[in-house]
């Protein structure tokens, strides 16, 4: 007789159901409980001891990872509570919550966890709440834009989001937006898997991560441990990842991260670039990272090391021993093995500013100013050679830069470099680059660093401030590859005096944090002052 339940029941297994969950849209791909458990393993063991603890998924898609951590608890907690039920009461109703993203996502969670979508359930519930939402919930929330046109909390466009008015979800997470569902709670672990990107309005078809933005909440929140899997993307930077990276490596709490790159070996069916990862982040660590390496179902390599050892990322730790043998940047000019560096840094000096700004708005103000923008665009073209121009925001000030430049530059080639050009594209130009001598190049931190290798580069220019070591040392390397017709970069570091009374504004401090890394790596510089006029 033909086995009517499939292969699986054959052999003695029965599959969970949250492994054949097909995943709802892109921002909803489902956790297999096998992952979650090896995430839940980075926890120190003593905490399934601990009945005070909080946990909370603040992405909850099917419950999972609530559900398996109940399965500890129950196990751990048995001396506190001898009795099955008051153990259960005790965890359910005390210790584990979930925000849901959507509210399909809420109920699907509920039925996880509670075994019904309603836990005031008597019959039903393994634990009965007074209410229908148990410690799972899930809160519409509107996306706050900015000129009309882009969520301020998520990057979110206008266009493509605005959906309340026909009945659809909006993908305006609570948790990252105005967090009112747990928001005057402690919690003492925060772990999931967020959502990983939503539709900017940017060229073509462009994206914006998200799930930093769900890292920095939890760790905004107080909690001991964060724990999350997420796209490993972030260790390259780029676009709206820069900022996170940086902090992310520099970072000494960060304790273990495990490395996919594959994704497929985490999702089954999932394609996502770059693979995934995911790690524990210890409030009160400090100390160097255990990066491990999983290929073919089993962990391949292991290391222990900080994650800004080196300028970039380094993902195989095969590689490490032989990178510490590497001589330093300063070493090889000396032996003029990379082309001879001279550093002009220019202090751009602002009037008529009358209130201090935060970090965000003193950015928004920079980029936006039509004083400092033409400056920039007038020394781009007064400088011979191929020129690179660095920026940080892509529509705000890279474009404005490029069109600048693009309408004055006659004969000169521009190129506009940034996340939304291929690799096909990227490649074209630096073929066209390599054999131009005058050539201008608009390019975003992370797309230049990780996305386009020119070796005939005669000028770097930093638009956009920035105190990290890793993008500074990186952008460089980029343009200090000697050849030939080389012999000479130039970088020209931009930063702005908009200070009041005797206070650095937030830019000018980066600047400083430049300087200490020039000086550590005994780059000589010169500084001059520039009023804009």
């Amino acid at each position: 007789m033909d086995n009517i339940f499939g292969k699986n029941f054959i052999d003695g297994y029965v599959p969970d159901i949250l492994e054949l969950l097909s995943n709802l849209s892109s921002d909803e791909v489902f956790t297999p409980p096998k992952i979650v458990n090896q995430i839940l393993d980075t926890l120190p063991s003593k905490i399934w001891n601990d009945k005070s603890l909080k946990f909370l998924d603040p992405g909850c898609k099917s419950g999972v990872f609530l559900r398996e951590i109940s399965k500890r608890l129950m196990k751990g907690l048995v001396k506190d509570f001898p009795e099955e039920g008051e153990r259960r009461y005790h965890i359910f109703k005390n210790m584990l919550y979930g925000n849901a993203i959507t509210q399909l996502t809420s109920l699907i969670s509920r039925r996880t966890l509670y075994y019904t979508k309603e836990p005031n359930q008597k019959d039903y519930s393994v634990v009965q709440f007074k209410d229908n939402d148990g410690n799972i919930r899930y809160k519409q929330t509107d996306h706050l834009y900015e000129n009309k046109k882009k969520c301020v909390y998520c990057n979110a466009s206008l266009e493509e989001y605005d959906r309340a008015k026909k009945g659809r979800e909006t993908h305006a997470y609570d948790f990252i937006h105005r967090n009112e569902i747990f928001k005057n709670m402690k919690f003492d672990v925060i772990i999931g898997n967020p959502p990983y990107q939503l539709g900017d309005g940017g060229f073509g078809a462009s994206a914006s991560p998200i799930y930093q933005k769900f890292i920095d909440q939890a760790k905004k929140m107080g909690a001991r441990y964060v724990a999350m899997i997420v796209p490993a993307r972030w260790y390259s930077g780029g676009k709206g990842l820069d900022e996170f990276r940086d902090e992310m490596m520099k970072d000494k709490r960060m304790k273990i991260l495990v490395d996919y790159p594959d994704a497929s070996e985490c999702f089954p069916g999932v394609e996502i670039k770059g693979g995934v990862c995911y790690f524990l982040w210890d409030s009160e660590y400090n100390g160097k990272c255990k990066i491990s390496r999983y290929f073919n179902g089993e962990i391949i390599s292991t290391d222990e090391r900080s994650l800004d050892e080196f300028p970039t990322f380094v993902r195989f730790n095969e590689a490490v021993p032989i990178l510490r043998k590497v001589v330093s940047t300063k070493e090889l000019i000396d032996k003029k093995t990379l082309a001879n560096l001279k550093i002009k840094c220019i202090i751009l000096k602002h009037s008529n500013i009358l209130e201090r700004m935060t970090y965000a708005e003193e950015l928004q103000y920079l980029v936006g100013n039509e004083k400092r923008n033409k400056f920039i665009s007038d020394l781009l073209l007064h400088l011979n050679g191929n020129t690179l121009c660095l920026f940080q925001l892509v529509e705000k000030h890279g474009k404005v830069l490029y069109d600048l430049v693009n309408d004055v530059a006659k004969d000169r080639k521009v190129f506009f470099v940034y996340g939304g050009v291929d690799g096909l594209e990227r490649e074209r130009i630096r073929g066209i680059v390599e054999n131009e001598k005058d050539a201008i190049i608009i390019a975003s931190y992370g797309t230049f660093s990780t996305g386009i290798n020119i070796r005939n580069i005669n000028n770097i220019v930093f638009a956009s401030p920035s105190k990290s070591k890793i993008r500074v040392l990186q952008s460089l390397g980029r343009g200090l590859r000697r050849s030939e017709s080389k012999m000479d970069v130039r970088l020209f570091d931009l930063s702005d005096d908009i200070k009041q009374g005797s206070r650095q504004n937030y830019t000018l401090s980066h600047f400083t944090e430049r300087l200490n890394i020039y000086n550590e790596e005994q780059f000589n510089y010169e500084i001059s002052k520039v009023k804009l006029k």
